[in-house]
């Protein structure tokens, strides 16, 4: 089997930059280095050549089914996966995971956890699994 191969693109890139201090200092508590990361933006190749697209925010997954028509059944939102205790029925805390851009540290952490929860469930679904 060939395992799973992913990438990371942005809606609103306008030029490649590197992600912040806190970013890759948080996440290398979650065992990933982000060291040489940049941001790229979202393309039509990538959108085809994919098997699933993973969102965070309910807006994203909104505008790429109006931006990319025909790829709706591949554009899944991450948090509906997460594993984690549950929101209240709020709406923004429970179908996004908020952009931690220029917060704090405990911003980024909890948006990490909530990511590396919601993979996890998402992993976890043996109905998205395929086959080799």
């Amino acid at each position: 089997m060939g395992g799973i191969r992913s990438s990371s693109a942005g809606l609103d890139v306008q030029r490649s930059a590197p992600p912040p201090d806190l970013a890759v200092k948080v996440a290398k508590t979650f065992g990933v280095d982000l060291t040489d990361h940049r941001s790229k933006p979202v393309t039509t190749d990538m959108i085809e050549e994919s098997d699933m697209i993973v969102v965070v925010e309910h807006r994203q997954a909104a505008f790429l089914r109006r931006a990319y028509p025909g790829h709706d059944l591949k554009i899944f939102l991450l948090p509906m996966f997460d594993t984690g205790p549950l929101p209240a029925w709020d709406y923004a805390l429970r179908y996004n995971i908020p952009d931690p851009y220029g917060k704090s540290e405990k911003d980024f952490l909890e948006c990490f956890r909530k990511i590396e929860s919601s993979i996890d469930g998402l992993l976890s679904r043996s109905d998205l699994h395929c086959e080799p």
